[in-house]
Parts: structure tokens; C-alpha cells; sequence
């Protein structure tokens, strides 16, 4: 007897996955949630950004940037929210997520 294979449109590891490989790809996602809903646009691709408050580093290249050790309460297996300005642009944040570039 096999296993049922997963519904591709509902099952939360597909959907997953169908987000990473988007954000790879340079696209925007959108995900909603009981807490609300998030905007997502790679920083990397972007050539405008929309100010929705904040910039989401993933929790390695947090780890990289040495950003998860600079609270008590940061846990280094957590993304970090970084507040942004109205007025940030593409090349306020590719200095914060690239600092060598």
C-alpha cells in the first residue's frame, strides 16, 4: 500500500518550498498568517523597494552579519526584523545585507 502523495496546493511544506524557490527567483511572495499578512521582496533583486516597515534577514545571514547576538533576547535560529525608515532605498539596504559589496 503507498502513501497518498501530498496536495500540491495545500500541503505547508509544498507551499513552502514553492516560496523559497520564488524568493530565488527574484519574486515577489505574499504570505498570510493569523498574525497578519507579510510582503516579501528579495533585496537582492530588487530595484524598488516598498517601505512596509522593516527588513526580514533570514537567520544565517543574521548569524553572518553577527545581527542575532545583539540582544538578550535574539535567538541565532530566528530570522531578525530590522526597523527600516520611510526613506530607506535598494542602497541602504544592500549595505545592510551586503556589507562588503
Amino acid at each position: 500500500m503507498s502513501a497518498a502523495l501530498p496536495d500540491r496546493l495545500t500541503d505547508p511544506a509544498m507551499r513552502a518550498a514553492r516560496a523559497i524557490d520564488a524568493l530565488r527567483r527574484g519574486w515577489p511572495i505574499t504570505i498570510t498568517g493569523g498574525d497578519g499578512v507579510l510582503h516579501l521582496l528579495p533585496a537582492e533583486t530588487a530595484q524598488q523597494m516598498p517601505h512596509n516597515g522593516g527588513l526580514l534577514i533570514s537567520a544565517s545571514r543574521a548569524a553572518t552579519l553577527k545581527l542575532a547576538n545583539q540582544r538578550n533576547a535574539a535567538s541565532p535560529e530566528n530570522p531578525v526584523l530590522i526597523a527600516l525608515p520611510p526613506e530607506a532605498g535598494p542602497d541602504l539596504i544592500q549595505a545592510i545585507i551586503d556589507p562588503v559589496r
